[in-house]
């Protein structure tokens, strides 16, 4: 745990910033203790910090479980569905491979997803094997009124040509 001598709890956006720098600097074990100690200090846990460590998560190979505590957690304190959480779910569940998780998280997302989460899911498809969840994913992103990008285009033709 990280040691600090203040009087002043330190606030929830310092523990975002620092998970941030870490995960940035390739730190992932860092980043997820980082996010530990948030917990086991109480801090309120917000989407900020949520969907910060979820971007760790979806690229540490050995913290799966942990990464479905945090969509737990998430889910607990009623921001599964926030646009940032939703998206991090999403792209974490997709780099482990758990499609249907991905596609469950895409459906959850309050709102209108982005590019980047159709991207996201229909990569993820491509990369499974999916190809015709993949293509699926790709018209229903231009039904949806946002046109995918031609080096996403090209990566899903490419996947689905391996």
């Amino acid at each position: 745990m990280m040691q600090h001598h203040c009087q002043e709890p330190i606030p929830e956006g310092a523990w975002t910033n620092l998970i941030t720098s870490c995960h940035r600097d390739g730190l992932l074990n860092e980043a997820i203790d980082v996010f530990r100690d948030i917990a086991s200090l109480g801090v309120l846990r917000s989407s900020f910090s949520l969907s910060s460590i979820l971007a760790v998560f979806a690229e540490s190979q050995n913290q799966r479980c942990s990464g479905q505590q945090v969509h737990a957690d998430a889910i607990k304190r009623g921001v599964d569905t926030n646009q940032f959480v939703g998206s991090g779910l999403l792209h974490m569940y997709a780099k482990q491979g758990q499609l249907a998780d991905a596609a469950r998280a895409f459906e959850a997302i309050s709102g209108k997803p982005d590019t980047a989460c159709w991207s996201a899911l229909a990569m993820a498809y491509a990369h499974g094997g999916r190809y015709r969840e993949a293509t699926r994913v790709m018209y229903q992103m231009k039904a949806a009124g946002m046109n995918p990008s031609q080096e996403m285009a090209d990566a899903v033709r490419l996947a689905c040509f391996r």
